[in-house]
């Protein structure tokens, strides 16, 4: 089974973001992002929560709570997106936000044609649990794994991926990685600028 990449993400928690400055005209004059980037449709601006979204495929999301920027195009190989520096570069831009954890998040997929059986048979042992009458007819698993400064949370799911609007659905097995890092209190940007400059080093990792 091949694994394809679905999108990545850069997520940075915080006790009081700010959603409504979040625009297309406050990321491009704070050089956030490039002045020639489109937007893929109109932003929504609210106080409670902000998106806007490009053609290219990046999604600025913020909540009170969280700033997420997700890549639903990530190109495969040795840098596989910018979200990683964008969420830098916001973040450089609002120093006075508490910020308290970061995120580096990978979805993807590998096509199976019965994802299922595939789970259970790898990750299940034969016993008393996994046969007649108490036979499952599903599995999803949850592994958490220590790396540098934080843990490694990696799932692993049977479900469908749309691949394409004439496509239709894919039968597959779901993987999600979340490299989750708490920021320490006297250090809390610092360590939020070198948890996700790491992103590189997340994105071999996870495809190792």
């Amino acid at each position: 089974m091949e694994f394809e990449l679905l999108n990545v993400a850069a997520v940075v928690v915080a006790q009081h973001h700010n959603p409504s400055i979040l625009h297309p005209s406050f990321l491009a004059s704070e050089k956030i992002v490039p002045d020639n980037w489109e937007g893929a449709e109109p932003p929504l601006c609210t106080p409670a929560v902000s998106v806007v979204k490009y053609t290219n495929g990046i999604v600025f999301t913020v909540e009170q709570s969280k700033l997420q920027i997700v890549d639903n195009n990530p190109t495969p190989g040795a840098i596989p997106s910018r979200v990683g520096e964008l969420a830098i570069k916001y973040i450089k831009k609002l120093p006075y936000v508490r910020y308290t954890a970061t995120g580096v998040n990978m979805t993807g997929f590998m096509p199976c044609a019965v994802p299922e059986e595939v789970l259970i048979r790898q990750f299940l042992k034969t016993g008393t649990w996994n046969t007649d009458p108490l036979k499952p007819v599903a599995l999803g698993i949850r592994l958490k794994y220590p790396v540098e400064q934080g843990v490694l949370n990696l799932s692993c799911d049977p479900g469908n991926v749309v691949r394409g609007e004439s496509a239709g659905e894919v039968k597959s097995i779901l993987v999600n990685a979340n490299y989750h890092t708490d920021l320490p209190e006297d250090k809390r940007q610092e360590y939020a600028e070198d948890a996700l400059s790491r992103f590189q080093q997340h994105y071999e990792h996870c495809m190792e």
